[in-house]
């Protein structure tokens, strides 16, 4: 299992799935947030490119979501895939 790959996908997943819960379109969020364009921040969202770190942060900062509890959800999300990937009970760290 790649997990560089597993966390770039969920990262992507996530942003895009605060981006729709908060009610932007992709249109909007890339020029809210400073995209390059909306073909970006949809290379962003499917893990095709990875975010920069500056990006992430406005991103979440624009979503009003705590970067900590972001990078949580992401460990715990990419933990519970490891653990079925692996039969074990594995903790990634991205540290």
């Amino acid at each position: 299992m790649n997990t560089d790959k597993t966390v770039s996908m969920l990262i992507g997943k996530k942003i895009k799935s605060l981006r729709s819960n908060a009610g932007y379109t992709i249109s909007q969020f890339a020029r809210l947030t400073g995209c390059k364009s909306e073909q970006q921040l949809y290379r962003y969202e499917r893990a095709i490119n990875k975010i920069d770190i500056d990006t992430l942060v406005l991103m979440l900062k624009k979503l009003d979501v705590s970067i900590c509890v972001f990078f949580d959800q992401i460990i715990d999300e990419a933990t519970e895939i490891q653990k079925e990937a692996d039969g074990n009970n594995v903790t990634i760290c991205l540290i």
